[in-house]
């Protein structure tokens, strides 16, 4: 089928010279006839652009196009087919004709009678009746920290009901307003801490709500220095470090949330890591590594010894030889050869070798953390044959699964690439290097 565009033309007058000479007159017949450049052409044809030739044809008007032409409310008009404007059209002459032909379009019945308009207003409401449904409705709304104040009047009035429900319902509302961190410092600043987190961390007898309020204190010091000051100056930390402590009596839920609220404590800030993890704070977090509980409490214990390990790698960097007091008082890395930190490392990698096979993700995050630790743990794991033997085993099975798994091979190779840059570490220091 050939690709055409029509278009209906009336042409007014035709006066086209070149060079002082008339061009020839096209002659229209019924057929379509091409039309020679700088060709004039009579008034009332069908003009078309053939998109397989791209010439310019034409012919004459069938009886059902006349038909179309005498109702047709607006018409193209074409003083010339020479490809050039007219130097003198005048805009304003073209804008006359248009706003002329514009007045002769039949209003198709869009007059509307004044019973007519009156129905459609009936459906609408204005400006005003709006405002006055709001000013009766006596709509008051309220800040933040307007909320947070009365939920903490709430808080206070609802303690001797001991309503669950009620209780849940406010964390929940709390939760929300304190993820924005004006608001977290709004609710330092109302007393919250002293109102709600201190006593259901000390008193509390209520797993659920232990958990709630430890969850609400993690939200209050993440990436928030002045929550993360407030709760330090509260010795909030110890607190939890005392909780914590006490894993073995504890749900998996409440370690999570333990886990979640000291990792935003101790997460770039150096004074309460300089502190807490003094004896026994840091013994405690390594000592968690071992116990029997869910592993992905262990990993989230793993990743923040990994994070720490890095912020002082970066302050250790920045300060040269010439390290603060405060860098002396946070360095992790020395503080944990004092532990059972390596061995139990070692441990983990034998127990979980199926668990890194399974999961890229768990994979990944632990020889993120192995990588960061390979200063501290180096004598440790290069003297263990069953550690380099383990390592060997995971990067073997990583790579023989590139071809037919379901595995990402981009991701597979990031695994094997950090199982590599292990071994090239222990070859530098001497480790047998034919086994990993």
């Amino acid at each position: 089928m050939k690709l055409e565009i029509l278009l209906l033309l009336t042409v007014t007058s035709i006066t086209t010279t070149e060079t002082g000479k008339d061009k020839k007159v096209f002659v229209p017949t019924n057929e379509w006839k091409v039309i020679d450049e700088g060709q004039s052409i009579p008034a009332g044809l069908h003009v078309r652009i053939n998109l397989q030739t791209g010439r310019k044809e034409a012919k004459l008007l069938d009886a059902e196009d006349r038909s179309e032409e005498k109702n047709s409310a607006l018409m193209m008009s074409a003083v010339s087919h020479d490809d050039t404007e007219r130097p003198n059209d005048d805009p304003t002459s073209t804008h006359s004709r248009l706003k002329d032909a514009l007045k002769n379009i039949p209003d198709e019945g869009f007059e509307y009678s004044e019973e007519k308009l009156k129905e459609i207003t009936k459906k609408f409401r204005t400006y005003e009746n709006i405002k006055e449904e709001f000013e009766e409705m006596n709509m008051k709304i309220k800040s933040d920290f307007q909320l947070m104040s009365d939920l903490l009047v709430k808080y206070q009035s609802i303690e001797d009901k001991l309503d669950l429900n009620e209780y849940r319902a406010l964390f929940e509302d709390l939760d929300y307003l304190l993820h924005q961190i004006d608001n977290a410092n709004d609710f330092v600043t109302a007393g919250g801490l002293d109102t709600i987190i201190l006593p259901n961390l000390s008193n509390q007898t209520v797993p659920e709500l232990r958990i709630h309020s430890v969850k609400l204190l993690g939200i209050l010091v993440q990436n928030n220095p002045k929550g993360q000051i407030a709760a330090f100056e509260k010795n909030v930390g110890s607190i939890l470090f005392q909780m914590l402590a006490q894993s073995a009596n504890i749900s998996t839920s409440e370690l999570s949330s333990l886990m979640f609220a000291i990792g935003g404590l101790l997460r770039k800030f150096p004074l309460a890591q300089a502190e807490l993890l003094s004896s026994p704070g840091l013994k405690i977090l390594v000592d968690l590594l071992g116990k029997p509980i869910d592993y992905k409490i262990k990993m989230k214990c793993l990743l923040l010894l990994a994070d720490l390990i890095r912020e002082y790698d970066e302050i250790a960097g920045n300060v040269g030889a010439s390290k603060t007091k405060v860098n002396q008082a946070t360095d992790i890395k020395s503080r944990l050869v004092t532990t059972e930190y390596c061995t139990i490392m070692i441990d983990l990698m034998l127990i979980h070798r199926q668990d890194y096979l399974e999961s890229l993700y768990i994979a990944d995050d632990m020889l993120n953390v192995l990588i960061l630790s390979k200063e501290v743990c180096e004598p440790h794991w290069s003297g263990s044959s069953i550690f380099r033997h383990t390592l060997l085993a995971i990067k073997t099975n990583f790579e023989q699964q590139k071809n037919g798994t379901d595995f990402d091979n981009f991701e597979l190779n990031g695994i094997v690439e950090k199982l590599d840059r292990l071994q090239t570490f222990w070859s530098d220091h001497g480790a047998i290097n034919d086994e990993l």
